[in-house]
C-alpha cells in the first residue's frame, strides 16, 4: 500500500527499500531490504515532486490560499507557568493539511488520509521527562488543543468547516512529520511534511541519508549515475514538467537490513537537548 501510494504521488522509489516496523518500537521506518546486497554511498533513493507536499507556500498557492492567509493568525496561549506560540506560517500549513485530507480529491490527500499516526512508548517518555517535565508535556497537550478550537472556529469563518478530530491529526502529522528541507526555504517557505521523507527517523548516529532540494536538471544527472532507478522508470511514473524535487541520497554505504535515518534537529541548538521540545512535537525523547 505504501509504494501504491507513493507511486500516485509520482514519487520514484529506490526497489530495494521497504516500509517496515522498527524492531523494539511502536512505528514505522524505511529500511534496505535483507535480502539484497545493500545500497551503496552517493546512490539515488527518491525524488519527490515539489508540489506533492505539506508546506506554507504551497498552502498560499492552493485555492484556499487567498482566504487563508486572512483568516488564519498566529497564536499565543499561557497556563500554569507554560507558554505555546503558534506562528501563523505553522497555522496556515496546519489548516491546509487537514483541508488537504478532508477536502482534496487526489493522491495526497489519499496519502494523508492512510497516515497512521505513532507515537513514542509514553512510559518512556515519563521516565525521561520525570514526573515535573511530564505535568508540563500534559499542560502543553491542553493549550495546543485550545489552539485547534480557534483554528477551526477561524476556518469556519471562511466557510471551511473542519472537525477537531480532523484538525488534530493534521496538527499532529505537521509537528511530528514537518522537517525542514535543505535549499527549500524559498519554495515551501518552512518545514515541509513530504511523502517518503516523513518516514525515514531520527538517529543521534551519523546519518545514512541527506535530504535536500534540487532542479529537475540536477536530478536528470543523478538519474545518469544511479545504479538502480533510471531515467526510463523516472519518465515513465514522473512528471517531467516539474522544475523542483526533493532528493533522498545514501551518504555512505547502507547494508542489508539496515534502517534510514538521519538527525532532525541541529544538534548545536539549545532545541537538540530539550527533551519537552523533542516530546511535545515529535512525541518521543532521543
Amino acid at each position: 500500500m505504501w509504494r501504491h501510494h507513493l507511486r500516485r504521488l509520482e514519487i520514484v522509489v529506490h526497489p530495494e527499500l521497504r516500509r517496515q516496523v522498527v524492531p523494539m518500537k511502536q512505528i514505522h521506518g524505511i529500511f534496505c531490504s535483507s535480502e539484497s546486497n545493500g545500497i551503496d554511498e552517493g546512490e539515488l533513493l527518491c525524488c519527490v515532486p515539489f508540489f506533492n507536499t505539506i508546506a506554507t507556500n504551497i498552502a498560499i498557492a492552493s485555492p484556499w490560499g487567498t482566504e487563508l492567509m486572512h483568516a488564519i493568525s498566529s497564536y499565543s496561549v499561557i497556563a500554569d507557568g507554560v507558554k505555546v506560540d503558534y506562528s501563523k506560517e505553522s497555522a496556515i500549513t496546519t489548516v491546509f493539511c487537514a483541508l488537504a485530507m478532508l477536502y482534496g480529491r487526489n493522491p495526497l490527500s489519499d496519502y494523508l488520509q492512510w497516515i497512521s499516526l505513532e507515537r513514542g512508548d509514553e512510559d518512556e517518555i515519563r521516565r525521561k521527562l520525570g514526573d515535573d517535565g511530564y505535568i508540563k508535556l500534559q499542560t502543553i497537550d491542553k493549550l495546543n488543543n485550545s489552539i485547534l478550537l480557534a483554528l477551526c472556529e477561524d476556518a469556519a469563518k471562511i466557510g471551511s468547516r473542519i472537525p477537531v478530530e480532523a484538525m488534530d491529526k493534521a496538527h499532529k502529522i505537521c509537528s511530528s512529520r514537518c522537517v525542514d528541507v535543505p535549499r527549500s526555504h524559498k519554495i515551501f517557505g518552512g518545514p515541509s511534511l513530504v511523502p517518503f521523507m516523513d518516514l525515514i527517523n531520527h538517529s543521534d548516529k551519523e546519518p545514512n541519508v541527506a535530504v535536500y532540494m534540487d532542479t529537475a536538471s540536477s536530478l536528470r544527472d543523478a538519474l545518469r549515475n544511479s545504479k538502480k532507478l533510471s531515467k526510463d522508470v523516472f519518465e515513465k511514473f514522473c512528471s517531467t514538467q516539474c522544475p523542483f524535487y526533493v532528493i533522498a541520497r545514501t551518504t555512505r554505504d547502507v547494508a542489508a537490513g539496515e534502517e534510514l535515518h538521519y538527525q532532525y534537529v541541529d544538534t548545536r541548538t539549545d532545541s537538540a537537548q530539550d527533551l519537552l521540545f523533542w516530546a511535545s512535537r515529535f512525541h518521543f525523547c532521543p
